[in-house]
């Protein structure tokens, strides 16, 4: 559905990622951006897009590579643009171009957080440290939008202005397919994304054995991880912990999954695990509760907030609590099964009857659709096109930011 108008002043926007590729966060939430700039324009905006980025594995005519800050200064579309908005929560050097921007032209900052350096392996720690220098870039934005409750708190505590924050979160990128009846006594849990250690992958498979060495069975987990942005090390551990403990029918890898694909995990799936030590965001939460799937997640970051007392909860690194959390979940599902009803779900406040639980997810997934994404994105369009016609050139971070025209944060 279009805006009523799409959007009441012309804008050129530029838009800076690192990288635009499948499968990433950042770029999906490029991709997104992207979308409803188009459908703007269709509708009769007066609005147009360029992304800048250093390496891109789509077609797409908008997007424009460029080598380093140097050769992005010399583009047309980044001197002649309204509004400038900056992905980040890696390091990558396009975002250094915020120093660069004309006087007048409004800064926008989308922040996906950082993960700490003692989560990563220790080749990674160099850029993670770079990462967190570059942080400091956001004190040259005018308004950033956070994509979880987490990160606005967390900008909050390193000095950002109150003023400057609002929280956007994004949508589904995977839609699951209409669920089928699932009988039987099989109980299928799903793990999405990178199969790296602060993921918590090498703590579900060791939950794996736990369970079995309980005398367990009934039950399956699917690790569904993109290759790209795996570790070797970390894939070679799961596999040898698969071997060893002979989990080839309880534990399987499912590597480098399509959209399709994964949307039919969902589907197949009862609950989503989640015992990450580090969340900015995990779109795969919101993903998951709207496949009807249940959550079990380590209480960690963003994800107390992102579940909502909907799923289970237990402290980060406690394997035997994640097994316990399992152990119950598929205790209440084989239950339900067999007496043709819908669970009682084992939340932190005690069991939620099934269908209270769906009313409940259908309630809070209303702040992470795609709609509400699109109004919270047009929104800040329409203020970047408001300050961009104005005739006196806003003023830059650092000292000068008291002297900042205030922004109300909306807040989720």
């Amino acid at each position: 559905m279009s805006p009523e108008p799409p959007l009441r002043r012309p804008l050129r926007l530029a838009i800076y990622s690192g990288v635009v590729v499948g499968a990433d966060a950042i770029s999906g939430s490029v991709g997104i951006k992207l979308r409803i700039i188009r459908e703007l324009s269709r509708a009769g905006a007066d609005v147009s897009v360029t992304v800048f980025t250093q390496g891109s594995d789509t077609g797409d005519p908008e997007i424009v590579r460029v080598g380093d800050v140097s050769d992005l200064i010399s583009h047309p579309e980044f001197r002649d643009a309204d509004a400038h908005l900056f992905e980040f929560g890696v390091y990558y050097d396009l975002f250094n171009a915020i120093f660069l921007v004309p006087p007048g032209k409004p800064v926008l900052s989308v922040y996906h957080n950082v993960t700490p350096s003692e989560l990563v392996e220790e080749s990674q720690r160099p850029v993670i440290e770079r990462s967190l220098m570059q942080k400091h870039n956001l004190f040259e934005a005018d308004r950033i939008a956070c994509v979880s409750e987490f990160n606005r708190d967390d900008l909050l505590a390193f000095g950002l202005p109150a003023e400057r924050l609002t929280v956007l979160h994004l949508p589904p990128a995977v839609t699951a397919p209409p669920r089928v009846g699932r009988g039987g006594d099989t109980v299928e849990f799903l793990a999405v994304g990178r199969l790296v250690a602060a993921k918590g992958v090498l703590d579900l498979a060791r939950a794996v054995v736990e369970l079995r060495c309980r005398g367990l069975a009934g039950f399956r987990v699917t690790m569904a991880g993109n290759d790209l942005f795996s570790s070797p090390d970390c894939l070679s551990q799961l596999e040898g912990l698969i071997e060893e403990n002979s989990l080839q029918q309880f534990l399987r890898i499912v590597r480098s999954p399509g959209d399709r694909q994964l949307g039919a995990l969902y589907a197949e799936s009862d609950a989503l695990i989640v015992p990450s030590y580090h969340e900015g965001y995990c779109l795969p939460v919101i993903e998951a509760l709207a496949a009807g799937c249940y959550v079990i997640a380590y209480e960690a970051a963003n994800l107390p907030h992102i579940t909502a007392g909907l799923g289970t909860l237990v402290p980060p690194g406690d394997v035997s609590g994640l097994a316990d959390a399992m152990s119950q979940f598929m205790t209440e599902m084989i239950r339900a099964r067999r007496g043709g009803e819908l669970p009682r779900l084992p939340l932190g406040r005690g069991a939620m009857p099934g269908e209270e639980w769906q009313r409940a997810v259908a309630q809070h997934l209303r702040s992470y659709s795609a709609e509400a994404f699109r109004d919270g994105f047009v929104e800040l369009l329409e203020w970047a096109a408001l300050r961009a016609s104005r005739d006196t050139p806003l003023l830059g971070g650092g000292a000068d930011a008291e002297s900042r025209p205030l922004v109300t944060a909306t807040s989720t």
